[in-house]
């Protein structure tokens, strides 16, 4: 039962938004399922936001071998989080959520710095020194005028050589303007 004019166009806004977000349905009725499923969006970003700023997030990184000769020639760094209250999140859940709310950025910062602090740790050992480490970056990350400069930043700081990292744009995102992505991928690539 709504309660009131703002409740109500609140909840048409939530159907609209769900029958636009359905392959091939252009219709959606409202259920308190909608509600939930905000408010568990909310949750999810509000924790993602804090543990961006605290503890939580961390990486793995995922062999890359040489079909081959089966030597491992980098790895690509792959982030987990783990909430106190939930357990472990699964990227599938958390990504897109980062993706939608504009926090992507920060992660995909967060992940390039910890990325890079694992090279420079790994760049003292003679088996260790010449990997490659990808790092995923989300499209929406390329739009950011920022990024290149912050990800400079990241690399002086970590004193690594820069063609050891491998950024891999995510499939998942959607440039909308493609010729700041391409410009942003060349500075970075120079």
């Amino acid at each position: 039962q709504a309660r009131g004019p703002l409740d109500l166009l609140r909840r048409a806004d939530l159907a609209v938004y769900a029958a636009k977000h359905r392959n091939g349905e252009q219709v959606a009725v409202y259920d308190d399922e909608m509600d939930r499923l905000v408010e568990d969006q909310q949750d999810i970003e509000e924790g993602l936001t804090d543990a961006l700023h605290g503890q939580g997030l961390s990486l793995v990184f995922q062999p890359v071998l040489d079909s081959l000769t089966g030597t491992t020639t980098g790895v690509e760094a792959l982030v987990r989080w783990h909430r106190e209250d939930a357990g472990q999140i699964s990227p599938a859940v958390f990504v897109p959520i980062a993706e939608r709310s504009g926090l992507i950025v920060d992660l995909d910062l967060w992940v390039m710095e910890t990325a890079l602090s694992q090279m420079a740790s790994w760049a003292a050992a003679p088996g260790t020194a010449r990997l490659d480490v990808s790092v995923n970056v989300s499209g929406r990350s390329l739009l950011d005028p920022s990024f290149v400069e912050q990800c400079f930043a990241l690399l002086e700081d970590a004193e690594v050589d820069p063609s050891h990292l491998v950024l891999e744009v995510t499939e998942t995102a959607l440039v909308t303007d493609l010729d700041l992505a391409a410009s942003q991928l060349q500075q970075l690539r120079a």
